[in-house]
């Protein structure tokens, strides 16, 4: 198994965030991560790529984090974090090469200046590859530092609501993306609150509610008229469509 969350609970003082969360991940599966705000997706997330403490156990292909070094740990994982403040004025195509030279390349080689290349494009950033990572728009931001996590070329990716910020054009680039990741073996957990895009682009989801994982399956079994309504506290029109389920929320109870 590519990741394995035994018992995972964190605490902030007294307040418990997450409470004993089981969870595998395997080779080419794209988990999402959904729940109402505040029930602990982005503690989750950081709490397995080390950032925070936590109780119980998280392994990467059966080895515990903890025995794994933050070096070796960037070519098991990619971590993309929700908050995207960046500090240092670097061009675009700088903040992507720091992704190939976190796992020891250089876009000084010909595969991996190849790759550099392949990344911009997919990503649609060739017009601002040279401009100020400080100066371009929110989702242009969003899509260079995913760019970033992209060059370390791991095989698992952990992305905090890697949409947002995007126009519907990109999210749906990001869409195929992620598809094509998992075809050739892949492996993502993403962080969503868009419901439909969610069950499009996911082989599972991961329902989180109050710290606790309260459902994990296929979108369709997770995704229900009565779990919708029980832990985000709405109604939802559920439409199945050639390309896919359309799921909004309607009125709230």
């Amino acid at each position: 198994m590519l990741l394995q969350l035994k018992d995972l609970s964190v605490r902030y003082g007294p307040k418990t965030i997450l409470s004993s969360v089981n969870l595998e991940i395997g080779k080419g599966e794209i988990v999402g991560l959904i729940g109402p705000n505040g029930s602990g997706k982005s503690t989750l997330m950081k709490a397995m790529v080390g950032l925070i403490p936590s109780r119980g156990a998280i392994n990467y292909n059966s080895k515990p984090l903890r025995s794994i070094s933050a070096k070796h740990l960037s070519r098991h994982v990619a971590y993309m974090a929700q908050e995207r403040d960046v500090a240092w004025d670097l061009s675009v195509e700088r903040v992507l090469a720091l992704g190939c030279e976190a796992v020891g390349g250089s876009i000084r080689m010909p595969k991996h200046k190849a790759e550099l290349e392949e990344t911009i494009v997919s990503l649609g950033l060739e017009a601002i590859r040279n401009a100020s990572i400080l100066e371009v728009s929110g989702g242009e931001k969003a899509r260079a530092l995913l760019g970033r996590a992209l060059m370390q070329k791991t095989s698992l990716i952990v992305a905090d609501e890697p949409t947002a910020g995007l126009d519907p054009e990109h999210q749906l680039e990001l869409q195929e993306i992620f598809q094509n990741l998992q075809q050739q073996g892949t492996s993502m957990l993403v962080s969503l609150h868009d419901w439909t895009y969610a069950a499009r682009l996911c082989t599972h989801l991961a329902l989180l509610n109050e710290g606790k994982l309260v459902a994990y399956g296929t979108p369709a079994d997770v995704l229900t008229q009565a779990r919708v309504e029980e832990v985000y506290r709405v109604k939802a029109h559920i439409l199945e469509t050639e390309q896919g389920p359309v799921i909004t929320p309607t009125t709230r109870l």
